[in-house]
Formats: structure tokens, sequence, C-alpha cells
């Protein structure tokens, strides 16, 4: 690789963090299946995963917590046209995470937070569908009125909806955003 070492060990070091990457057990590093079957496996296992920890016992709803991220999700609403997609997608992945540490569990948010690493790499292109991101956003703050409103089997059943809508428009549109995103990067080259 043409760069420093330092940033490659660092780079290194952050995907090893995210578990996208280990070390060989020989020299050099595998990296984690990020392709088209991943994200659909990814998808499959998030919709068992993120609607059941809503039902788990013990499930703790932060009101005060809740209630932030619903005005985030708010605001970028009405200005996604002026929002980065990486501002955009890391409020996805919060709402995530935060819907995960609700089960009180290490594993689920664990479990969680690779999905968000593994959809930061898979997932990112398709944020330039800004109309999809307003819906998805809308989708999230149902969800959220739900779990407020104390009704967590209406906030999984619209979580288990979202994510199947979430997986049906990505892989919908995959080819296409695939190639407004190498458009945009050789316009900016």
């Amino acid at each position: 690789y043409s760069v420093p070492n330092g940033v490659l060990m660092s780079t290194l070091r952050r995907l090893t963090r995210d578990r996208l990457v280990e070390p060989s057990p020989g020299r050099g590093w595998v990296f984690a299946d990020v392709g088209t079957n991943a994200l659909a496996e990814s998808y499959r296992f998030r919709q068992i995963v993120e609607p059941a920890s809503i039902l788990s016992d013990g499930y703790q709803i932060n009101v005060e917590l809740l209630q932030r991220l619903d005005a985030d999700h708010l605001y970028a609403i009405k200005n996604i046209h002026s929002l980065d997609r990486r501002r955009l997608f890391d409020l996805d992945a919060r709402f995530h995470r935060i819907i995960a540490e609700g089960a009180q569990t290490l594993e689920i948010l664990n479990a969680v937070e690779r999905q968000n690493n593994i959809r930061r790499i898979a997932e990112y292109i398709g944020f330039i569908r800004l109309e999809r991101l307003r819906q998805s956003m809308c989708e999230h703050r149902r969800i959220i009125q739900a779990l407020l409103a104390g009704n967590r089997q209406l906030a999984a059943s619209l979580m288990h909806i979202h994510l199947q809508i979430s997986h049906d428009e990505t892989f919908a549109h995959m080819d296409e955003d695939l190639q407004t995103f190498r458009n945009a990067v050789r316009q900016d080259s």
C-alpha cells in the first residue's frame, strides 16, 4: 500500500476493532465479507435480532434519549438536502444502536454495532437517495413513538417492516446507486 506505515496501522486497528479485518494466521490480513451476500445475510440477521431485542424481558425505554433521537430525526427530515451522507448514516446507525441498548444485553449491542459497521461499507452508497432516507427516518420516528407510548409489540412489528423495506429498497436500487456513486467520484477526481 502506498501510504505511510502509521496511517496503514491506524486503519487496520480501526478495521480490527470494528471486526471487519483480522490478522491472517501466517502473514497478512483477512477481510470480512461485505458483498451483496453478506449484506442480504445482515438484513436477515437484523430482522431476527432487532425486533426481538425490543420484545426482550427487561427492555428499558430511555424516554429522554428517545425524545432527543426523535428530535434529531425531525431535524434531519427537515434539512435532508443540507446534511452530508456521513451525518445521515451516523443518525441511522445511532437509531439502531439506541434501540438495541434498551435490551440491556451487551451481546445484542455488539451484534448491532457489527451490523452497522458492515452497513457503513456496503450501504453507504445508498445514502444518495434522499427520498428513501426521508422515508426511513419517518419509519424510525414511528418506532420511537411506539416505544415512547410503551407499545413494544407495535415497535417490534414496525422495526421488522422497516428492515424489510430497507432490504427491498437497497437491493432494488443497488446497481443504480453504485453507478451514481461512481459518477460522483469521477466528477470529484
